[in-house]
């Protein structure tokens, strides 16, 4: 995926891989995959072409995400809030 998105990052470049929860029953939503990159510019490789994922086509509903600390992501799900109650733009992060 990330080749396809132009990020250009190397097999050497992702230091591990695993997918979240405990496997389901067939039919049900896709477990989630983490990714560990072994540098901060592999990161921002990955990072700077994760809106391509948003476009219509192979990758829909596919999402690129920081890993938060459970404060900060308190922060960001409140700063969301904003943006659905339409007291704000747009939210986002960034290197947090």
């Amino acid at each position: 995926m990330a080749q396809h998105l132009g990020a250009m990052l190397s097999i050497d470049e992702i230091d591990r891989t695993h997918r979240l929860g405990a496997r389901k029953h067939v039919g049900s939503k896709p477990r989630d995959i983490i990714v560990k990159l072994v540098s901060y510019r592999a990161r921002q490789k990955l990072y700077n072409v994760k809106s391509k994922a948003k476009t219509p086509g192979h990758y829909r509903r596919v999402y690129v995400n920081e890993a938060l600390t459970r404060h900060r992501s308190e922060i960001f799900y409140d700063a969301r809030k904003l943006v659905s109650d339409k007291y704000v733009d747009s939210a986002w992060t960034h290197d947090w």
